[in-house]
């Protein structure tokens, strides 16, 4: 047994793909601890610490022609919602964070949504749309899938059955895979609980994240610190492989992995562009959830059935707590430790 967790003080692996966390005192000891600033102090009237402009200066004004140019590019692209959206965006200072991995900003990415091409079926200014409205409301971020059409049911239902045949899967019933694709109840409450924190706290790198998996190659590139993965480069590689994100190497220390939504993913972006309903997910949350779902489930998820395989999962629903520690730290490029808190009683008998 060797350890090759996300800190390699807190996981344990085996060749029988047990898994188990260390203690709560090891992991208090040993991790690093993240503090948040508390409310406003009503007396000295200080303001409160915010993640989002952590790698940049707070920046309210476009200062050059080319900022000017790219606000009233993407304005042109919006109704007059989206463009008080903008204002705001420029207002809070988002606009102009630059928390991202190339350093772009908010302001940049956007204007890349505007001007460059988009997949096919997604069109700019529906992605742009969406994208700015995440931005200025994460609350406004959704896990509910929408309803698939009558007139593309038939269809999906061969594709999703075709798919199993290639895959030499078991043969599924035309019955069971009408009722699988027809998802009610998702389990994508993870990766919409990492899209959350990605626009909550990057939220320049949430916007180019969406820039490039709704562009023609559906994938985005991002180098991460290996240390951030594991304390020893040789664990870190091996967890790469073991999730089978797609990377090179850069030297002993980082690693460029390349990220992308499943193949169906598009299908279902797709149809949130032309049949979406109220509190349903935008098309930019069925194309970060799936890639989000493709990092963690170790590229076996299906946007059309919203199941997953995998090496380290029985459940088809859902990442587990390994699965997800590893997925926010590669997204995020931070050293993530997950704790699990349990409430017992004197006896150690779990009550909560």
């Amino acid at each position: 047994m060797y350890s090759v967790g996300l800190n390699s003080r807190q996981y344990n692996y085996s060749t029988t793909d047990s898994l188990k966390t260390t203690s709560v005192k090891n992991l208090e000891q040993n991790s690093n601890v993240q503090t948040f600033s508390p409310v406003s102090n009503p007396i000295n009237n200080t303001i409160p610490y915010n993640p989002s402009f952590s790698a940049s200066s707070l920046r309210t004004r476009l200062n050059s022609s080319e900022e000017k140019n790219k606000f009233n590019t993407i304005n042109s692209m919006l109704d007059k919602a989206g463009r008080k959206q903008m204002k705001e965006l420029l207002k809070s200072g988002i606009l102009l964070n630059a928390n991202s991995n190339d350093q772009s900003t908010v302001l940049d990415n956007l204007y890349k949504i505007a001007v460059d091409d988009r997949a096919t079926g997604l069109p700019a200014e529906v992605i742009l749309k969406d994208t700015i409205a995440i931005l200025n409301d994460p609350y406004t971020i959704t896990q509910q899938f929408g309803d698939i059409p009558k007139s593309m049911n038939s269809m999906l239902v061969d594709k999703y059955m075709d798919d199993h045949k290639m895959n030499k899967d078991k043969l599924i019933p035309r019955k069971l895979a009408e009722l699988d694709i027809n998802v009610e109840h998702s389990g994508t409450c993870v990766a919409s609980s990492i899209e959350f924190n990605l626009a909550k706290k990057m939220p320049a790198e949430f916007a180019r994240f969406v820039e490039g998996i709704s562009s023609p190659k559906m994938s985005v590139d991002k180098t991460i610190k290996l240390s951030n993965l594991t304390d020893n480069t040789l664990d870190s590689v091996w967890l790469l492989n073991a999730f089978e994100v797609p990377f090179k190497m850069d030297n002993f220390n980082n690693a460029h992995l390349t990220f992308a939504p499943d193949k169906n993913a598009i299908i279902r972006a797709r149809m949130q562009v032309t049949n979406r309903d109220p509190n349903e997910r935008s098309s930019v949350d069925v194309l970060m959830q799936s890639t989000f779902m493709q990092i963690g489930s170790q590229q076996t998820y299906d946007s059309l059935s919203d199941k997953r395989s995998g090496k380290f999962n029985q459940n088809d629903k859902g990442l587990i707590e390994f699965e997800k520690t590893f997925t926010e730290s590669v997204v995020e490029d931070k050293n993530k430790v997950s704790v699990t808190y349990q409430t017992i009683d004197e006896n150690a008998k779990l009550v909560g």
